[in-house]
């Protein structure tokens, strides 16, 4: 029996309902059954290989599988980047091949042939969890899954800017569920993401690292991994299964100036951890030659007896562990970070990493001899025999050339508003269309970028004031951030300041052309300026890039107010709806543009069609209709959906919204008890007494003239 470091009787504790649907539970693979061993993927995001048991970290599973198996010493990252490196870890190329070369606004492609697919083949049944939005359906890395469990937003734990990620006892929980459902020999990914940013382990492992977050969670995610292979050597199946852990890239924990990862390719970030543990896999193997984790779905394919795949751009790893193997001492790894490109024009960085010498190809150059100096803090090109260096730097350049001799031009697809929030507020900095190219080094800049990301964490959390400083401060070192320059604007909206807002997205838009969102973003703020025609031209523009984005079609409805016609406004709130990645939200977005645009009767037959469709929004939508019956003077039924509204009966933005449509309707007693009210429900909030004051100053009569001296 192997040991875990871990008592098996946890596998008794009770599981928590499966996210996956129907009967995919149980794989419906054509063919025979498989001979082969079961196979379990282990991701754990954002792990650094020196964190993955060592001194660093007490991780019990982690150390148990090497000693039972093979580890390798020098495994790297092909981006630092969750879903670029994911998705070389799926196909066996690196993101040249295989095309995605950033999260959010990219996708693997349909033709791309992936582990899974193989694996289905090979009739084995195929499941995946994966733990954060990055990851989800929509990018493409499900082809070939039986069953693909990406339903995030059911999610227990959010991180700082509010948007929910699972946490790694729900990730196991589901992935042990599948495999009580599961008869047939198996291939199961399961992707944690819990030492991803922000970092917030539960008890008691917060504590056993108070100073160090990151490795509390390290340590979490390893008590899980181990409640996961409890739960397989329970079902009697631990024994015939295959375990492979890896990391999709690391961590900068302030190496480099780089908290987090992203822009950079050292190895804080591109060095990953890789174990492989099971039956027929040798004991406490170490492996030293550099590998790129392009080269798992091949090994894994092999391991199984299962197809090879067709375009790998990485070999199978196991003959690297077979006895007296014979190590390459040309052997060498690619990695590359388009980031910086994408988000703000910065240069491209390419590296190649062989068993000594880590060379980064950037606007200045750099080589390191990670023997002699881990940290890569010396840097050879500019403090070592220039000779010899010009003739290692041309033949490892040689390499990215040729890897990049077809590259095509990447271009970012669109992305909906909603997405993008789920992935901003995870702590990415998401493309927001083709950006103009400074030529910038990445590490002369990337620091900065940091106050951009931090910046839209406030944005989330409503913080205004910060949200602001930190675009101002990022905005000095690089003004041509349009990130940044789209924060300030929506930063202005939400005060209600379209006249501020108005520049910093116009600047946004120039400098991000090929954005939809941002057109999105800047018919609203016209919207608010009551330029109707103004936002119209812009959401018209935003159709031109991509008549796909829900924000766009929502806005496309106003053309009824220009003289349009109502079947026309009709078609495109159909099609917002059908668009939005969320039913209700998507129905709830139409709703409301109907009300914006005085369409009242149609809005209250929106909302109305809703209450018995989502019992679970009731109280939100009785709240709406309280508001819009008040508008046609019907108190009696606006107070009966008040009082059905129940804690949104008290929500701050929906009262004030009543409260100003009584000071329309001339009743401004009516209207300063309904934000007196909401004052004292809400003594932290500041709005219910700034509008009251508006209010006090807008009805106050005006001051007498003192009488003229005769």
């Amino acid at each position: 029996m192997r040991e875990w470091g871990l008592s098996c009787s946890l596998c008794l504790l009770l599981m928590a309902p499966s996210g996956f649907s129907g009967c995919q539970q149980e794989a419906l693979s054509a063919g025979p059954r498989p001979s082969g061993p079961n196979i379990l993927l282990v991701t754990i995001d954002t792990l650094r290989a020196d964190h993955a048991g060592t001194a660093y970290v007490e991780a019990p599973v982690l150390e148990g599988l090497k000693r039972d198996g093979v580890s390798f010493d020098r495994a790297m990252a092909t981006a630092p980047l969750t879903l670029p490196s994911h998705a070389s870890l799926l196909t066996g190329q690196y993101p040249p091949s295989h095309g995605v070369r950033h999260n959010g606004v990219f996708k693997l492609a349909a033709e791309s042939v992936t582990l899974a697919e193989r694996m289905r083949d090979a009739g084995y049944a195929t499941g995946a969890v994966v733990a954060a939005s990055v990851l989800e359906r929509r990018f493409g890395l499900d082809q070939g899954f039986d069953a693909f469990d990406d339903a995030i937003a059911t999610g227990t734990r959010a991180n700082s800017a509010g948007y929910a990620e699972r946490n790694a006892t729900e990730v196991t929980d589901l992935a042990t569920r599948w495999l009580e459902d599961t008869e047939r020999p198996f291939f199961l990914w399961t992707h944690y993401y819990d030492p991803h940013a922000n970092y917030s382990a539960p008890e008691p492992f917060s504590e056993l690292y108070p100073d160090s977050p990151y490795r509390g969670e390290v340590a979490y995610v390893d008590h899980e991994l181990g409640r996961l292979l409890a739960a397989l050597e329970a079902q009697g199946r631990l024994e015939n299964t295959i375990v492979v852990v890896t990391s999709d890239h690391g961590e900068g924990l302030g190496q480099h100036g780089e908290g987090t990862h992203s822009y950079l390719i050292y190895d804080s970030v591109a060095h990953v951890p890789l174990i492989v543990s099971g039956p027929g896999i040798p004991s406490a193997v170490r492996v030293a030659q550099v590998v790129s984790n392009a080269g798992i779905a091949p090994t894994i394919l092999g391991l199984a007896g299962a197809e090879s795949l067709p375009d790998a751009d990485v070999a199978d790893l196991a003959p690297l562990w077979a006895e007296h193997a014979v190590l390459d001492p040309e052997a060498w790894a690619y990695s590359e970070s388009l980031a910086g490109r994408l988000d703000f024009g910065w240069s491209a960085i390419h590296g190649v990493r062989g068993n000594r010498l880590h060379y980064v190809r950037a606007p200045q150059p750099e080589l390191f001899d990670t023997f002699v100096d881990p940290e890569e803090a010396r840097n050879l090109l500019v403090d070592g025999d220039s000779d010899a260096m010009a003739a290692h730097v041309s033949r490892l350049d040689s390499r990215v050339a040729l890897l990049l001799e077809d590259e095509e031009v990447p271009v970012p697809r669109a992305i909906d508003a909603e997405m993008r929030a789920r992935l901003e507020s995870l702590g990415y900095a998401v493309p927001r269309g083709s950006m103009k190219e400074t030529g910038e080094d990445p590490k002369d800049v990337h620091v900065h970028a940091a106050k951009v990301h931090e910046a839209l964490g406030h944005v989330m959390d409503g913080d205004w004031a910060e949200a602001e400083a930190l675009a101002r401060e990022a905005l000095e070192v690089i003004p041509g951030s349009g990130q940044a320059h789209a924060v300030l604007g929506q930063v202005e909206l939400a005060r209600g300041r379209p006249d501020r807002a108005l520049p910093s997205i116009e600047t946004a838009v120039r400098l991000y052309p090929e954005s939809v969102e941002n057109q999105v973003q800047l018919g609203m703020t016209r919207l608010a300026l009551r330029d109707v025609e103004g936002a119209v031209d812009a959401f018209e523009a935003g159709a031109a890039l991509d008549e796909q984005h829900p924000g766009v079609q929502l806005g496309l409805m106003w053309r009824r107010a220009l003289g349009g016609r109502l079947e026309d406004a009709d078609h495109h709130a159909e099609r917002a709806r059908a668009l939005a990645p969320d039913e209700l939200q998507g129905a709830l977005s139409v709703a409301a543009q109907w009300e914006s645009m005085g369409e009242y009767e149609r809005s209250i037959d929106a909302y109305r069609a809703l209450l018995d469709t989502y019992p679970e929004a009731q109280d939100r939508l009785h709240m709406h209709l309280a508001v819009l019956w008040a508008r046609f003077g019907h108190d009696a039924r606006s107070a009966a959906h008040r009082a059905n509204a129940r804690v949104f009966g008290n929500d701050v933005d929906l009262v004030t919204r009543l409260a100003i449509v009584y000071s329309a309707r001339g009743e401004s007693e009516t209207a300063a008890a309904l934000l007196s009210e909401l004052a004292a429900r809400h003594p932290d909030d500041p709005r219910p007494r700034l509008h009251l004051a508006r209010l006090r100053d807008r009805t106050a009569p005006p001051a007498k003239s003192a009488e003229p001296t005769p």
